[in-house]
């Protein structure tokens, strides 16, 4: 039931009210294997990536090969304009994932954030390939 209503407030983007559902679940020790991870990527939607950032890394200091966190982690740390801490953990999921539009983008968008053309266009032209393979 909990995830219904999670999966419900999560449509309607009610991340204040999917805050506090998840949190009363693990309050009340309900076995939700992604309840810190939910919580992360609702503070990513709320744009409070310094919060979103402690609790991935709560998160995968229990499960380092998460791939949504360590997506989720990276993305935040990229917002917070923290570009080498963003390709730590964007880097360990490249080597995991095959073919990554949304993974490879973000690559791209850090590597020019850094002033590196030559990999942002290696990763942008990646993905590139990706979105036009999968039309």
């Amino acid at each position: 039931m909990y995830m219904a209503i999670e999966s419900i407030l999560i449509k309607q983007k009610k991340y204040d009210a999917l805050n506090i559902v998840v949190g009363d679940m693990l309050k009340a020790g309900v076995n939700v294997e992604d309840g810190e991870r939910m919580l992360a990527q609702i503070m990513v939607n709320k744009s409070q990536y310094d919060e979103a950032v402690i609790r991935f890394q709560h998160f995968l200091a229990h499960h380092p090969d998460d791939e949504q966190s360590l997506y989720g982690i990276g993305y935040a740390y990229y917002r917070l304009k923290k570009n080498d801490l963003a390709l730590y953990y964007l880097l360990k999921l490249e080597k995991r994932v095959n073919g990554s539009f949304k993974l490879m983008e973000l690559l791209g968008d850090i590597y020019h954030a850094k002033g590196d053309e030559e990999r942002a266009s290696y990763y942008h032209s990646l993905a590139k390939e990706i979105k036009d393979i999968s039309k």
